[in-house]
């Protein structure tokens, strides 16, 4: 029975899972990838689009082909999609399997991977600690995610800044008294709003995209 797909991730993995899915005799509708510099291009005849095109269409299953498909799977279970309809392709076996018959090995990876990601980004809180940056306010307002904000807060506790208030989120009235702590990918809009209420001291600002631990930097 021909069961109607999408692949997701348009990496370099994506031809050898098309050929497969293909050889199975399922309909492709469609790639889907993050990156909006793929979208509308075509991988074997295929179009690239965004992922909002799940919520749009009816179809079998999803199948990821990425090899770091843990993040990718945690993205498709928070938009709702069942774990009956994500299936995962191992390029290695060039095989697909469900997401239901392997499940407690995405667990496990996915327990060790934000591990290991919370380890890097409490190093990064260490590496701005020992500038001094962040501390010479009375409070600290972090722009991030919930995860974000547990981790900061968690590491000022550890580190005996207690006298530190911590919000979530905030632009003062009265910049003197705060430090901006921003994590996460639009920090480019975060700042520009600053910029629109008249805060304008970089010092205010530390910035910590990590949200890919692979390319975070410290910028003040």
């Amino acid at each position: 029975m021909c069961m109607k797909k999408y692949i997701y991730g348009a990496g370099h993995n994506c031809e050898s899972c098309i050929k497969l899915v293909r050889k199975c005799n399922d309909e492709i509708l469609g790639i889907i990838d993050r990156n909006p510099n793929k979208w509308n291009l075509e991988i074997g005849n295929i179009s690239v689009c965004p992922p909002d095109f799940l919520n749009r269409h009816e179809y079998g299953s999803v199948v990821v082909s990425l090899n770091s498909y843990v993040e990718v799977v945690d993205v498709l279970l928070s938009m709702g999609i069942g774990t009956e309809l994500i299936e995962i392709y191992e390029a290695k076996a060039d095989r697909i399997i469900p997401l239901q018959e392997m499940y407690s090995r995405y667990k496990e990876e996915s327990a060790y991977q934000k591990s290991a990601v919370r380890q890097i980004k409490t190093g990064l809180l260490s590496e701005v600690k020992e500038t001094g940056e962040l501390w010479n306010r009375g409070v600290i307002s972090v722009f991030g995610t919930d995860e974000d904000y547990e981790i900061v807060s968690t590491f000022l506790d550890a580190a005996h800044l207690n006298d530190l208030k911590i919000v979530k989120n905030q632009i003062a009235v009265y910049p003197e008294e705060y430090q901006y702590l921003i994590c996460g990918a639009d920090y480019k809009d975060i700042v520009t709003e600053f910029r629109k209420n008249g805060n304008e001291q970089q010092k205010q600002w530390i910035i910590l995209p990590f949200f890919d631990v692979k390319n975070s930097f410290i910028w003040k």
